[in-house]
This record gives structure tokens, C-alpha cells and sequence, in this order.
């Protein structure tokens, strides 16, 4: 087996796993059997160590999600001088549901582990390398949404963000339990739901309407403050 096979099988199976079962529930051992490779240092070998894999996944997803997020809205400016904000949403969803993306194979739900539990190596967003297409969308945001304040709008795009990576995972989560032979018929009725258009749909009408939704007087955190939660929730990871 090549070492680019071998790295891209842990990747794959790491990906898979820390999915089901968060970063923590997973050892090094059960990741190098799923990927079906025969020594046990083969993290280490590729990736440095287990932290270093689960950055090198969320950079791997990072990078998909923004070569898409570029091509849509180069698409869609072309087309339209000023999009709205439906279009806008759509793409901060369907970047993170491109099922002809195997990079994006489990994503949602692995990132909603790593942003609970492993702070320190999720990544900003809306900063690094992989973030040109995200802070385009968030441009179109700011015009779209004239009467929010600085903070106010990145504290509603900060939680639009965490409604869309919760409500895909569990996407994941229920399509993966209705794989399963003992799955029952009303688990089967929900995956095929989520499963739809029309799911990934209501999940960017309830996106917006978390970014449209008048804020309450004194519910915005200073940008100082937010930017602050950002470094503690990421580690500043890029």
C-alpha cells in the first residue's frame, strides 16, 4: 500500500469515526484497524499525533467548504448584481452538505464534536487561509443588513453558523442510524426527510431567520468580547 493510500485511508476512517463517536471516544489503535493499516505508529508516522490528524481533517473540510463557498458566489455575482440573503444562506449551507465532496463525508457531525470538546484546534471561520469564500458571504451580510451594528451582526452570524453545523450533524447522525439493520421505520422516515431538498431548505429559512430577527436591547456582546470568545473557542487555530 502507497503512503498517499495509507494516509488517505486514516484520514477517511478517522473522519468516519470521530463522527460516531467524538475525538475522544476514538483511539489511535481503532482508527489505524478502520483504515485497515498494519502499524499502529501510522498516525504518528503521517500526521504527528492524533491532534494533528483531527487539524488536519478540520483544515481538509475548511478548504472544501470554501473552494465551494468562491465558486458559488462568483457564480452568483456574475448572475446578479445583489443577491440576497436567502442566496447568501443557501451557500453557508449547501457548501457544508456538497455530497460529491468526499471531504465533506461526515463533516458536520465530526465539527460539532471538535468545536464542543476540542476547542483549541477547531478554526475561525471567518480567519485563515481557508475562509476567503465565508468572509465574501459575510460582506454580502453586512450589506444586507445595514441596521445591525458591527457586533451585532457577527454575534448572529456566530450563532446562524452554530444552528446550521448542529442542524447538519444531525443530519449525519439520523442517516447514519437509519443505515442500520435494526433501524426502525420511524428512524428510516426521518433520515429519508433529511435526506431531502426540502430539509436542507428549512435549514436555511431557520438560518435566516436567526440573522433577520430584530436584537434585543443589550443581548449583543462587544465585538472586543466577541472576538475574545472566538480565540477561546478556536485557540486562534487557522
Amino acid at each position: 500500500m502507497s503512503s498517499d493510500v495509507t494516509s488517505e485511508r486514516i484520514r477517511r476512517a478517522s473522519r468516519k469515526l470521530f463522527a460516531k463517536r467524538g475525538v475522544n471516544g476514538v483511539s489511535v489503535r481503532e482508527v489505524v484497524a478502520e483504515a485497515g493499516a498494519r502499524n499502529n505508529g501510522s498516525i504518528h508516522y503521517y500526521f504527528g499525533s492524533k491532534d494533528a490528524l483531527v487539524k488536519e481533517l478540520v483544515m481538509e473540510g475548511a478548504r472544501a467548504i470554501d473552494e465551494y463557498r468562491r465558486e458559488a458566489l462568483d457564480a452568483l455575482e456574475n448572475g446578479v448584481a445583489a443577491p440576497d440573503l436567502r442566496a447568501i444562506m443557501a451557500i453557508l449551507v449547501d457548501s457544508m452538505v456538497n455530497e460529491a465532496d468526499e471531504r465533506l463525508d461526515g463533516y458536520a457531525r465530526f465539527m460539532a464534536g471538535v468545536r464542543l470538546n476540542q476547542r483549541h484546534l477547531a478554526n475561525n471561520p471567518l480567519e485563515g487561509r481557508w475562509s476567503v469564500g465565508t468572509r465574501r458571504c459575510y460582506a454580502h451580510l453586512g450589506r444586507l443588513l445595514p441596521g445591525f451594528s458591527e457586533a451585532a451582526l457577527l454575534q448572529r452570524f456566530t450563532i446562524s453558523q452554530a444552528h446550521i453545523v448542529a442542524a447538519l450533524a444531525e443530519r449525519d447522525a439520523i442517516q447514519d442510524l437509519a443505515a442500520q439493520h435494526d433501524a426502525t421505520p420511524e428512524i428510516r422516515e426521518s433520515a429519508a426527510w433529511w435526506g431531502s431538498r426540502l430539509a436542507i431548505d428549512d435549514v436555511i429559512d431557520t438560518a435566516v431567520a436567526l440573522m433577520v430577527t430584530p436584537a434585543r436591547p443589550g443581548a449583543v456582546l462587544s465585538r472586543t468580547g466577541l472576538a475574545a470568545a472566538a480565540r477561546a473557542r478556536t485557540g486562534d487555530a487557522q
